[in-house]
């Protein structure tokens, strides 16, 4: 009884650990795609102020586009940071398991 008890204990603990490695492998596929679309954003966003900052050089926009512009940008790297955050907890807990996907 006590060894039938103990083996589906231990059975029921390995589903549970494969069930989480593999949901934590698809967590973290995803947040690398979050990731990396938030970087192509902020570099459009980057690219966007840049030449918004170069139109008010030569006087083709206001001051206040640029600050509007200034805040998108700062938006889109707020969100890759918290992009980053995300990927690397994932990581992080992946790696408690002994293995990196």
């Amino acid at each position: 009884d006590d060894i039938a008890a103990a083996d589906l204990n231990y059975r029921r603990k390995l589903f549970e650990a494969e069930t989480d490695w593999r949901d934590l492998t698809q967590r973290f596929v995803e947040a690398m795609n979050r990731l990396k679309l938030a970087r192509e954003i902020e570099l459009s966003q980057k690219e966007k102020l840049e030449y918004e900052r170069e139109r008010l050089k030569r006087g083709r926009t206001t001051t206040s586009q640029v600050i509007l512009f200034e805040q998108d940008n700062a938006v889109a790297q707020l969100t890759r940071l918290q992009a980053q955050l995300e990927a690397l907890s994932v990581l992080a807990t992946l790696k408690s398991f002994g293995e990196t996907p």
